[in-house]
């Protein structure tokens, strides 16, 4: 084997194995960001007799439930302050008061 194709070789060796704890890591993450209470991942059998919900209906059922059950932040008074100055100045523009 010429000096060129061992080179490449070698190269070729070191990315395959970057790539390999790169996938490990990549891997690991993913599993603890991958968790959808939405996608049903039981065997066929399980979801059919829970009642065979599509993605569809559970993602209603979540949304529905976060308008009903999210209470957001309060804004800053400073964010408050910049609102209320926009609305002004959009409601002198249309001649609304």
């Amino acid at each position: 084997m010429n000096s060129a194709a061992g080179d490449r070789r070698k190269q070729r060796q070191r990315v395959a194995v970057g790539q390999r704890c790169l996938e490990d890591d990549t891997y690991k993450g993913m599993r603890g960001q991958s968790r959808s209470t939405l996608i049903d991942r039981r065997v066929r059998e399980d979801w059919a007799a829970s009642g065979s919900t599509s993605l569809y209906d559970r993602a209603l059922v979540e949304a529905r439930r976060i308008l009903e059950t999210h209470v957001p932040e309060p804004l800053s008074d400073e964010v408050a302050a910049k609102l209320k100055s926009l609305i002004r100045v959009a409601e002198d523009e249309l001649g609304v008061h």
